[in-house]
């Protein structure tokens, strides 16, 4: 069993300044509970995809606990990598970029315009829900522009994907509802709702 897994989230600008370890650790426990509820499913082992724009802060926190998982990674970029690359403002950040994506086992490069970021952020937002069971969301709740985390959250409802939260601090995940409220605010019983909404989309017909 395959289940690909989108990630959004705010840049570090909108994260808490001690959110990364915290955020790093609990995606990663939430993986490991997904594999582990999908196995009791199928007793195969299952592959799971992380699907990432590799965006500063979020994007890449949840796909590095995704390879520290045993996960895929996938990417999907608003711009071809050089033209991304001028998003992010140090050396530092540009290495850990390019470290990432050299850890993809595909990728995906739009061809966005640099004069419409929003526009390019959302196709890439768009492109990565439109091949996604389930959502990894780093959310603090807030509305947001075109191609933000939360207008990226909005669609993924309307597609009826699950949707699993982390706030700004790093603490969740709770399954978001239709309206974009909280369905459970227990981690581990989100974590097996949004798996069994993923089994009941994927059941084969009798």
């Amino acid at each position: 069993m395959i289940i690909r897994i989108g990630v959004t989230g705010h840049r570090p600008d909108k994260l808490a300044s001690d959110a990364q370890d915290v955020l790093r650790t609990a995606a990663g426990g939430v993986l490991v509970r997904i594999r582990e509820a999908l196995h009791r499913l199928d007793q195969a082992e299952p592959e799971l995809i992380i699907a990432s724009a590799l965006a500063e802060g979020a994007d890449r926190i949840v796909a590095r606990a995704g390879l520290d998982k045993g996960c895929v990674l996938q990417v999907v970029l608003p711009f071809a990598p050089d033209v991304y690359e001028e998003d992010f403002a140090s050396p530092q950040s540009h290495a850990e970029f390019r470290e990432l994506l050299s850890r993809t086992r595909d990728r995906l490069v739009l061809v966005g315009a640099r004069n419409d970021p929003a526009s390019a952020y959302a196709a890439a937002g768009l492109a990565i829900l439109d091949g996604c069971d389930l959502l990894i969301a780093v959310w603090n709740g807030r509305p947001g522009p075109m191609g933000g985390t939360a207008d990226t959250v909005r669609q993924a409802l309307a597609m009826r994907r699950p949707v699993l939260r982390f706030d700004e601090h790093g603490n969740g995940p709770v399954l978001l509802g239709a309206a974009g409220t909280s369905i459970d605010s227990c981690a581990e019983a989100s974590v097996d709702a949004a798996v069994a909404l993923f089994a009941e989309r994927h059941q084969a017909p009798s």
